[in-house]
């Protein structure tokens, strides 16, 4: 599998840079056009013919036609740049215009180049500030490790004891091409290594590797736990994702209660926030949901989808997309690995919170003697 993705994965990459090719320069060059690369390149290729000129009248004719284009550079980057802030410009009086208050901010924050401090000090678990590159980023190792790497529960529900529910009516073809073409634009080799990882029950080794990126929550700054990690995952492997996701959606809205309205599509929990709303007036009761969704335990969650009549066949491609998975967490310096998540469970796919969700729920209901009782609900009890 590793194999097929990797060849797949360099065809893309050389065919994107054969019919777009590459953006030259930094990220703080990208006003620059073309036609200024080129004459770039003209008077970098000047520079070294006057450079290795020897006599006289050759220093003379490559240093006069060096300094030609070298105001000419000037010239066309000062027209370059004047060309990109009038553009730039342009589409922030656009979005004023429309009150559209994100592109205003990011177009200003581009222009102005006040990002904020990701390197800020932060405090070790003992409180003392951590001033070294060296110790912050063993310092986000550490915090990300112990935040996705979650200790096994102690007690396990039972799910052999329960006889297993038949399967959900789920289509168990191949992949076509157009269940690509609803989550994504595709191409027929797309399709072709989708249904490729389908028949295998496999992924490539590459979408279960992902990056986690720092983002800072309110609260004090100098606080591990008021940052938010984000993990960026390839694309194709979340597209993959999804398609499973809409082929077993129909089927499993079919069972989930209708009061259940989060991570549902065209659903809202305005109503529920209302009347949650009025509970909190009557009395107040403090539930910490904060890293709830990072912490569900892998090996009950296989037997939840079954104990929800998932077909064994999607159970062991979502599974497969969970083994020897790794993170690392990206600082100003690089990457640093993480281990290998041993028991806990990432958001990689949808479907984990609305099982989640769903399964808080219902525990809420409360009757263990309820004809809708389900195991799910006993394992959540547990813990």
């Amino acid at each position: 599998m590793d194999e097929y993705w990797m060849a797949f994965k360099q065809a893309v990459i050389e065919t994107v840079k054969e019919t777009m090719g590459c953006r030259r320069g930094t990220q703080k060059e990208r006003w620059i056009r073309d036609p200024t690369w080129s004459m770039i390149d003209e008077r970098k290729i000047a520079k070294c013919r006057c450079e290795q000129a020897k006599a006289d009248p050759d220093k003379e004719t490559t240093a006069e036609r060096y300094r030609q284009l070298d105001r000419a550079v000037k010239r066309s980057c000062k027209s370059d740049k004047k060309t990109w802030l009038e553009c730039k410009g342009a589409k922030a009086h656009e979005a004023a215009s429309k009150n559209d208050n994100k592109m205003l901010y990011r177009i200003v924050r581009e222009l102005t180049g006040a990002w904020s401090n990701s390197s800020a000090p932060i405090k070790n678990k003992d409180g003392v500030f951590l001033l070294t590159r060296e110790e912050q980023d063993a310092c986000w190792v550490e915090h990300f490790k112990e935040t996705l790497n979650q200790p096994t529960p102690a007690n396990t529900y039972d799910f052999g004891a329960t006889p297993p529910p038949p399967d959900l009516v789920v289509n168990l073809d191949l992949i076509t091409i157009e269940e690509t073409k609803v989550a994504i634009p595709s191409t027929q080799s797309q399709q072709m290594l989708f249904k490729k990882c389908w028949q295998d029950q496999s992924v490539p080794s590459d979408w279960r590797k992902g990056v986690i990126v720092k983002l800072p929550k309110k609260g004090n700054t100098d606080d591990c736990n008021n940052w938010r990690g984000i993990t960026l995952l390839l694309v194709p492997g979340k597209v993959f994702c999804s398609i499973l996701l809409r082929s077993l959606q129909h089927a499993v809205d079919e069972i989930l209660r209708e009061e259940q309205a989060g991570f549902r599509a065209g659903r809202s929990c305005s109503e529920q926030i209302y009347t949650l709303r009025n509970f909190i007036e009557q009395c107040i009761e403090f539930i910490d949901f904060k890293k709830a969704f990072d912490s569900v335990h892998r090996g009950s969650l296989w037997k939840i989808l079954r104990a929800y009549s998932i077909p064994q066949w999607f159970v062991n491609v979502f599974q497969n997309l969970y083994i020897s998975s790794s993170c690392c967490v990206r600082t100003d310096d690089g990457y640093r690995l993480l281990q290998h998540r041993n028991q806990s469970q990432a958001r990689m796919y949808p479907v984990t919170n609305s099982l989640f969700a769903h399964s808080r729920l219902r525990h809420e209901k409360g009757d263990d003697e309820s004809s809708d009782w389900n195991p799910l609900d006993k394992w959540i009890s547990s813990h």
